[in-house]
């Protein structure tokens, strides 16, 4: 027995994407004229369950948990293209439960702002930018299948969407590399890459390495390019730390939409207030086991605040560490005095 929706259900779904396929990035709409007659309409658009309607063969993501009632509501379905809909039914392993309600805010998201602002699909998606990601894992063990999972983990998780097109394209050139030098050099048996919010964390069991040591070779490897054409091109924005766990490396890349979140990435970070900046007593100290060091400085920094900091912190000058500076609300022309002062420096800048 199927618990299927109401013809009233169906629609409320559609409408409440505009018709739009809710397949992050597809966008596709889904009704328009026929040729049958002047009041035909052809719908190419499905009313998907989230968690199945019925159980048995085939039956994606189903869950015995919930009652009739609750897979027929309006709150277990998603509305997709037709080539969409057959798609998240062939695999509840990567299109889970959760994957699948996060798109479908989304969709309505979109759907919204094209109501409320009159824009297209494209334009209401390009505004989107800067929103969480949306949750989601991959854990692959052997290679010849990371090219695939890589890129669909990418995708299905929204980084285009919200970070934007180029800045995830470049991620998933690096974490392919990062993947092949974990297995090929690593040796390394298991590596995985969970995303949460905005942060996307990769682990491998294989020997200890730091990504970033690459920035220095000479060679014209594929991980090298990888993690030169992302840390490079994007240094004012990304975040990309490496630490040793219990025969770990763990990676961490994210854009930080609040500069207090370094905290909880990264022990080797320390928050410069304008108090302690200019009244009180410079005790930082950089531990030897940082390869980076993050520094918030107070909003609005301003010029002669950074003409402050040589005399201030001495210690800066000398530490043998890249030294990334994190401040909201920063001008041109202080970024172009730090970098005068710390020409190695990187400065990531939050709006």
């Amino acid at each position: 027995m199927r618990d299927d929706f109401t013809l009233e259900t169906k629609i409320q779904l559609a409408k409440r994407v505009s018709y739009h396929c809710s397949f992050p990035g597809c966008g596709s709409l889904t009704i328009g004229p026929s040729d049958e007659s002047e009041k035909s309409t052809s719908n190419v658009g499905t009313a998907c369950h989230i968690s199945a309607a019925s159980e048995g063969k085939g039956a994606r993501r189903y869950d015995a948990n919930l009652s009739p009632e609750q897979r027929k509501h309006i709150s277990n379905g998603i509305w997709m293209c037709d080539k969409h809909g057959k798609l998240i039914d062939t695999d509840e392993t990567r299109f889970s439960t959760e994957l699948l309600k996060i798109w479908k805010e989304l969709g309505e998201n979109v759907a919204s702002l094209m109501v409320q602002k009159g824009y297209d699909y494209q334009t209401a998606l390009k505004l989107l930018e800067g929103k969480k990601l949306a949750n989601n894992d991959v854990r692959i063990e052997q290679t010849g299948t990371e090219n695939e999972k890589i890129g669909n983990l990418i995708t299905d998780s929204c980084i285009s969407i919200v970070w934007g097109k180029q800045i995830s394209d470049a991620i998933r050139d690096y974490l392919i590399e990062h993947f092949r030098n974990s297995f090929g050099h690593g040796k390394a048996t298991t590596f995985e890459i969970t995303i949460n919010e905005n942060k996307i964390a990769i682990s491998d069991n294989g020997s200890e390495f730091n990504p970033q040591r690459l920035l220095d070779n000479q060679e014209k490897t594929g991980g090298t390019i990888a993690i030169k054409n992302l840390l490079l091109q994007y240094s004012d924005k990304l975040v990309f730390t490496t630490v040793r766990v219990e025969e770990t490396n763990k990676t961490t890349v994210t854009i930080l939409d609040d500069a207090n979140a370094i905290f909880s990435i990264t022990p080797c970070s320390v928050q410069l207030t304008f108090e302690e900046f200019h009244y009180g007593n410079s005790t930082i100290t950089i531990s030897k086991d940082c390869n980076e060091f993050y520094i918030v400085l107070p909003p609005y920094f301003a010029l002669s605040d950074v003409r402050f900091m040589p005399k201030k912190f001495p210690q800066f000058d000398r530490t043998g560490k890249s030294l990334v500076f994190i401040v909201e609300h920063i001008s041109n022309g202080v970024q172009i005095l730090l970098r005068e002062n710390y020409p190695e420096c990187r400065i990531i800048g939050i709006k």
